[in-house]
């Protein structure tokens, strides 16, 4: 299935689908979050392929272990710094927005609420 490793293909393939579901039933920051992190399967899979026909043509035993594809994946560095930084973008744009709808929600009542103190405060003409 993936070079005959079931395991590493299965849990490739099932991370595949969960992702796809997740992006159909997601909002719109963590559908971003989503979409990276297909992208990032598909070239960590794609890595992984490589490092794997590579030791099988140099004769090399190769475990059929998820754990191993893991570690080999967040051992390349800059993979993992793209990764922590992509995340920090998206979560940081996540939390900005929900502070504009929160603002956007709020704002009309501040509103009101501030004609409403100024009416109540204003000192009355003086005659």
């Amino acid at each position: 299935m993936y070079m005959g490793l079931m395991k590493r293909g299965l849990a490739t393939m099932a991370g595949f689908f969960l992702l796809i579901f997740l992006i159909a039933v997601s909002s719109m920051p963590v559908t971003l979050l989503m979409i990276f992190s297909l992208v990032v399967l598909t070239v960590a899979s794609f890595l992984d392929g490589f490092n794997v026909r590579r030791r099988i043509n140099a004769g090399e035993a190769v475990r059929d272990d998820v754990g191993e594809a893991l570690n080999s994946i967040m051992s390349n560095k800059i993979l993992r710094t793209i990764i922590l930084v992509v995340v920090a973008i998206v979560l940081i744009v996540s939390v900005f927005g929900l502070a504009v709808n929160i603002i956007g929600t709020l704002l009309p009542w501040l509103v009101i609420g501030l004609i409403i103190f100024v009416i109540v405060k204003r000192k009355p003409p003086v005659k």
